[in-house]
């Protein structure tokens, strides 16, 4: 399931329970693992020796477990910082589903294959090198025209993003994207921005199982916000922490976060 924080300056509404479909799933593991193993290939034919000094390693799971490895079993009230993440935006075309979007498959490939050639190429660099994780993929969703039905996804708008280190700087970026546009071509890496994103209040839990039981998970959190005196905001935001190409159904894990407020 991908329902997440509709922009409110982009007059888009929330998709609330939303489900994209296993085929989604499937699909978006076999991109992840597909580009990073060409991008990680392509960088690796240019490696250079670290001479600027020792590897910084930054553990990007570690500094902020408690929001994306929450305790499972456990409904809690968080404060998410500002952070920087890798993003682009899109729309659905019409007649298509996420599963079978040319323009969602592009920003998929686009999104994963700038987040690994900047892992790779801070990685490899002479001066200052600096290694982190790739973080999961996150999803927010919206719809552009109309109310939402969970059997109409060709109107459906995404924002796609992936946590980064705030030691990438814009130069870096756009180094970057220069690098693999060369290396893998795709109309949608144009589409790819560094920028920061700040949640605050959320009520969060961690979802076990599979994606078609979330909604059970949704409904304690909202009963926990509100016996708390928080009010949710709009959408909700989800972050897929389970990898469905290795996982059995019943152990996926998922971070599910509603934004709150006190009325």
């Amino acid at each position: 399931m991908l329902c997440c924080i509709a922009d409110p300056e982009q007059g888009e509404g929330p998709i609330q329970g939303a489900s994209i479909g296993s085929e989604y799933k499937t699909e978006l593991a076999r991109l992840t693992y597909l580009t990073s193993i060409t991008i990680g290939s392509c960088l690796s034919s240019t490696r250079n020796e670290a001479i600027g000094g020792m590897m910084l390693t930054l553990d990007l799971k570690k500094q902020y477990k408690h929001l994306y490895q929450p305790p499972p079993g456990k409904v809690q009230i968080v404060d998410v910082p500002e952070m920087q993440f890798l993003l682009i935006d899109g729309e659905i075309e019409p007649g298509q589903e996420p599963g079978t979007s040319p323009g969602f498959d592009q920003a998929i490939q686009a999104l994963y294959g700038s987040a690994y050639t900047l892992k790779f190429m801070l990685k490899k660099r002479n001066q200052d090198p600096v290694d982190y994780p790739v973080m999961a993929l996150e999803g927010l969703w919206g719809i552009t025209t109309g109310e939402f039905d969970i059997n109409v996804k060709d109107n459906w708008s995404y924002k796609l993003m992936i946590l980064t280190p705030d030691i990438v700087a814009q130069a870096d970026f756009l180094e970057a994207m220069a690098q693999l546009e060369k290396k893998k071509p795709n109309p949608a890496n144009a589409n790819v921005r560094l920028d920061r994103y700040r949640e605050g209040l959320a009520v969060q839990a961690l979802h076990l199982g599979p994606y078609t039981t979330e909604p059970e998970t949704l409904e304690k959190m909202r009963l926990f916000a509100e016996e708390n005196g928080y009010q949710l905001r709009h959408g909700h935001h989800e972050i897929y922490m389970g990898d469905p190409r290795r996982a059995e159904e019943s152990k996926l894990k998922t971070v599910l976060r509603y934004p709150v407020f006190r009325p």
